[in-house]
């Protein structure tokens, strides 16, 4: 109606947990769990595999090499896609903080067409020795490609009796990514582009494809003024290699750090209730001189309680009484015979004063 007041558009659900997922995740392990969501979205008008799926028919005699790069974001399942952002995104946020978007990009790009070439190479050569076309129009193509290679050269450097748990089996780190293979395999059958690309992975992890690898100063002319990457480098969540983490990005998230200052900037630290001093360095709710907080007592040393009756609380009697008794270095006890020879005594008194009460006759008597 007109002149009443209308109120503001409540915020999209979809869109503000699209703009978190922007702002908490680096550039380039954003783009491909994307590319792997927007290929699942058009399977639902078409099937994007024949397209994007590395056939090795097409890729050796038709020229058709985008394949090899286009192979490893593929998912045409929904199951697949929720599994792959739950396996993929926490360690390649890791990753991606602790050496850089380059070299990260870099490193998927290596594994995805290590495997891809591999595939490849090996349909060939059953092709030339059997003379079947049926090796030609195998398909290699899948995210998983990439997940299972990361997890094959992360667990590569894992220390020696270390274990991971698959379910509800604990298995070696080393073997982590062997366990999977024969999980996908007795769900799905056997799958060669997946065994292919752990042996990549193992090969990466063991160090067998660094004349392969970007060095950090061709990555940083990259990143430079003029460089290749230079458009990629000014979008949200690209990391310098400069910026790297390191080993430290393992320790601690960029969204856990961020927890922290939000944490600290609201006054709660804690080990704010430890140092005995406001949580937050800025806050105008400073101890008064003497006055002393949790952790530190003030000037003088704390009151302590009174002891004994009839004293009050925080007299100079009391603080002297306590003060005596806890820096006396030796303590007095009664003697136990004398103890029970006094209890004795007592006992002895009262029965002859119940006697008397007793027999009023005798005590005239005597009197």
């Amino acid at each position: 109606m007109p002149g009443a007041e209308q109120q503001p558009p409540s915020s999209n659900p979809i869109l503000s947990g699209y703009l978190s997922f922007v702002d908490n995740t680096p550039l380039v392990t954003r783009y491909v769990i994307t590319l792997a969501s927007v290929t699942y979205l058009l399977s639902w008008l078409v099937d994007p595999s024949y397209a994007l799926t590395n056939i090795p028919f097409f890729t050796i005699f038709k020229w058709e090499l985008y394949r090899i790069v286009t192979s490893p974001i593929l998912c045409n399942s929904f199951l697949n896609l929720i599994f792959a952002y739950f396996s993929f995104v926490e360690s390649g946020k890791r990753l991606e903080i602790s050496i850089g978007s380059a070299a990260f990009g870099s490193m998927l790009f290596l594994l995805g067409t290590a495997t891809n070439i591999s595939y490849i190479f090996l349909s060939l050569l059953f092709f030339i020795l059997t003379k079947n076309e049926k090796y030609m129009f195998g398909s290699c193509g899948s995210i998983w490609l990439l997940i299972l290679s990361i997890i094959a050269s992360e667990c590569s450097k894992a220390p020696q009796g270390s274990k991971r748990r698959l379910f509800v089996v604990d298995v070696p780190t080393l073997y982590y990514p062997l366990a999977i293979l024969a999980l996908f395999t007795i769900l799905g059958g056997f799958n060669l582009s997946y065994i292919l690309s752990v042996a990549i992975g193992y090969a990466y992890g063991y160090d067998k494809l660094v004349k392969f690898q970007v060095g950090p100063s061709r990555i940083t002319k990259w990143e430079s003024t003029g460089g290749c990457l230079i458009n990629f480098s000014k979008r949200t969540g690209w990391i310098y290699g400069k910026d790297a983490q390191g080993i430290g990005a393992w320790g601690s998230t960029g969204q856990q750090q961020q927890q922290q200052q939000q944490q600290q900037s609201s006054g709660w630290n804690p080990t704010a209730f430890v140092r005995g001093r406001p949580a937050n360095p800025n806050s105008e709710a400073t101890p008064q001189a003497g006055a002393g907080t949790v952790a530190t007592p003030p000037e003088g040393g704390w009151t302590p309680f009174s002891q004994g009756k009839g004293q009050t609380l925080g007299s100079a009697t009391s603080r002297s009484t306590f003060i005596a008794s806890r820096t006396t270095t030796t303590t007095t006890s009664p003697n136990p015979e004398e103890a029970r020879a006094a209890r004795l005594e007592a006992l002895e008194r009262r029965r002859n004063t119940n006697s008397k009460n007793n027999n009023p006759g005798d005590a005239e008597d005597n009197a």
